[in-house]
């Protein structure tokens, strides 16, 4: 999917990849699965699936995107309009916002492959 980039998009993943990555963005996809347990990121659990109520056949965001503990917009849906939204402000603010760039880059590439899983 990185080879199908915008030429703008593919400067910007570029400049948010750490050096060790060597410009391979689906070698950090695995990121967000490998912390999502520490104790930094336990809030992002539940952005790495929906669950549905067992009697429904689809999904509604405003019933089905919460965490265990009603906290809204805690999904993977919702994650990933949230990531999507911080990327879309790359080239605006402090270079000091890099880091948390990166780290939405990871994530919302990561959730893009957990959305589609059963």
């Amino acid at each position: 999917a990185q080879d199908l980039l915008e030429p703008e998009a593919a400067h910007a993943v570029k400049m948010l990849l750490p050096d060790y990555a060597n410009g391979n963005l689906s070698s950090l996809c695995v990121w967000p699965d490998q912390i999502r347990h520490w104790y930094k990121y336990r809030w992002t659990s539940s952005l790495h699936f929906i669950d549905t109520p067992d009697q429904a056949c689809s999904f509604d965001y405003q019933r089905d995107c919460h965490d265990p503990h009603g906290g809204k917009d805690m999904c993977v849906a919702g994650a990933i309009q949230n990531f999507t939204s911080q990327l879309g402000h790359f080239n605006h603010g402090t270079s000091d916002r890099r880091y948390n760039m990166t780290e939405a880059l990871l994530f919302l590439s990561h959730f893009l492959g957990d959305i589609h899983q059963p």
